[in-house]
């Protein structure tokens, strides 16, 4: 009984043994430490600073960790004064670190440190704004023995476009891989296994102050990166050629498999390693579908399929919508109605993100809501005013030169899209103008059954919040007079966020607008105008031979407004 009653003590101290060690794995697995700085002081933060008394330009106020510089003269590069501030243990591994984060003050340079074992070994990821924009960027370095080296960079206009913003700073470690990313997204992702441990660290360059809030490291669980950020897309369709584009999450090799089958058989490959990635394929057959895909590293992306060109005869159908930015899931109910209609090619007539100069917003409003359109679809873009004209645009988009006006043609129609914002001149007397003159009496204009014009601004306009907003004069006075003169059967145009059709002078003039940002809504009348709507939208367009069919649908499928008309040709 006794032996027994032994035996049954010892089974109960294993049993508590390995309670207890499943409690401490467990807790080391899913630790979690976080400051928001609400008890008043900076306990468990060390100043690292070569300055003397720089510790006390770190101080706690208003629940905010605070770096204040003293008055010193003007500095426009980090180097110059670093100084951070650093938490936590050496041996912390595979952790997420999160901060909330604001510069106060016009040069700026701040960002976080991680993996930290001491002032000359560490890695870190800095933001930074110089007076000249070229000098701006923003980079993940490993400092190994006092020694810089720069892991990833991204200059000047990557940046937010209000950089005095309060930001989120996220940066995941998962066994030799980092990733890091704002409120919007992700950032970039690498491989570095110099170091696997470390403390984290708020940094900063002098200059004028910067806060810190809600500092937070928890296990990471997983880095779910997807390798393809953007794409594959189809671009600039022609009855031989096709431009396949697709961005990958690091610089990678190029190659498009492709094939009249979903054996494919062929291929174009670049060895040049890029983000972005544009491969063009010719000597393909007209009027001939193909299966394809894109493999960048060894990666491999589903597959899909695109149509060459028709012919001049064949029936063609194409869809036309814009002003999609800003509400996400507005977007993607337009683009689910788009895709219902089987288009040949879709025209998209500008404002596809708020601001062209952020890179998240094209992933986020403009290549995710539409990434199942644009695999299958090629799509054209009139260049929007919150395109900025930023390189954005231009590094995403493969059209005719010089990209934000130019034409083309498809089957028996010949598509002008122009640049009619205010950075680049179109009235007469500009090189837009003359060059519109030109194409409008060219050869393949003279030759076409249509000519369709697209642009973001619209010439008349009877729906827009802000009062007196008639449409654009310049438009009405150099523009115009041009399509009446050389027979432009319609003119399609958004800016403003609603539908609006009107006949003047023998050209019909359509405002679709309504692809998701905040619809406007009538304020004034134009005679001509005699259809008008305040919804989200697209527009059908059916064309066989000398017959335009034209369709406005919601998203889903009510049609809003219609109308046929005859070739004038």
């Amino acid at each position: 009984m006794a032996h027994l009653q032994r035996r049954r003590a010892g089974i109960l101290v294993a049993i508590l043994g390995i309670v207890l060690w499943s409690a401490v794995l467990a807790q080391e697995y899913s630790f979690s430490w976080a400051d928001d700085f609400s008890d008043g002081n900076m306990t468990g933060w060390t100043v690292v600073d070569p300055a003397p008394g720089a510790e006390e330009n770190w101080r706690v106020s208003r629940e905010r960790l605070w770096y204040i510089s003293p008055s010193t003269p003007e500095l426009t590069h980090p180097g110059e004064h670093e100084s951070w501030t650093v938490a936590g243990s050496s041996e912390w591994a595979n952790y997420t670190l999160q901060v909330t984060a604001r510069p106060w003050g016009e040069d700026k340079g701040y960002g976080v440190l991680f993996c930290y074992q001491d002032a000359k070994n560490h890695y870190r990821y800095i933001m930074h704004k110089d007076p000249i924009p070229k000098k701006s960027y923003r980079k993940v370095e490993k400092v190994v023995g006092g020694t810089v080296k720069t892991l990833w960079q991204d200059r000047y206009d990557r940046l937010a476009t209000d950089f005095a913003a309060q930001q989120v700073i996220r940066v995941a470690l998962k066994d030799g891989r980092i990733s890091v990313a704002n409120g919007l997204g992700e950032i970039c992702s690498l491989k570095d296994d110099t170091f696997a441990n470390g403390q984290i660290g708020l940094y900063c360059v002098e200059a004028n102050k910067y806060s810190f809030d809600d500092v937070s490291v928890s296990r990471t669980e997983t880095l779910d990166v997807a390798f393809f950020k953007n794409g594959p897309y189809l671009q600039n369709v022609g009855p031989d050629r096709i431009t396949i584009m697709w961005e990958t999450a690091r610089p990678s090799d190029s190659r498009v498999e492709y094939g009249s089958t979903s054996s494919l058989g062929k291929s174009v490959y670049e060895s040049r390693r890029t983000l972005i990635h544009e491969i063009t394929l010719t000597g393909l057959k007209r009027e001939r579908q193909y299966h394809y895909r894109v493999v960048s590293d060894g990666e491999v992306s589903e597959g899909s399929t695109f149509r060459t060109a028709i012919k001049v005869k064949t029936p063609f159908r194409m869809v036309v919508y814009g002003d999609n930015r800003t509400d996400v899931p507005s977007h993607e109910k337009v683009v689910e109605g788009i895709l219902r209609e089987k288009a040949d090619l879709v025209i998209n007539v500008g404002d596809v993100v708020t601001n062209g100069w952020n890179y998240e917003e094209w992933n986020r409003e403009f290549f995710v809501p539409a990434r199942l359109l644009m695999r299958s679809t090629p799509v054209y873009i009139a260049i929007g005013n919150h395109e900025r004209n930023a390189h954005w645009f231009y590094d995403y988009v493969s059209f005719p030169p010089p990209e934000n006006y130019y034409s083309f043609d498809y089957g028996n129609t010949h598509f002008v899209v122009l640049d009619t914002n205010p950075y680049t001149p179109y009235q007469a007397g500009s090189a837009q103008y003359q060059w519109l003159e030109d194409d409008l009496r060219s050869k393949k204009a003279r030759k076409a059954t249509w000519v369709l014009v697209f642009a973001h601004q619209p010439p008349y306009s009877e729906g827009w919040d802000s009062p007196l907003y008639d449409g654009e004069w310049d438009i009405r006075d150099a523009l115009v007079p041009l399509f009446e003169r050389h027979g432009v059967d319609i003119m399609f145009a958004g800016h403003t966020h609603d539908y609006e059709r009107g006949m003047l002078n023998g050209v019909t003039y359509i405002i679709t607008g309504g692809g998701g940002a905040a619809l406007d809504h009538r304020e004034q009348d134009w005679s001509h105008i005699t259809q008008y709507a305040s919804c989200y939208h697209f527009c059908t367009v059916d064309i066989d031979g000398k017959t335009l069919k034209f369709q406005a649908k919601q998203p889903d499928g009510t049609v809003i407004d219609s109308f046929q008309m005859s070739a004038k040709r």
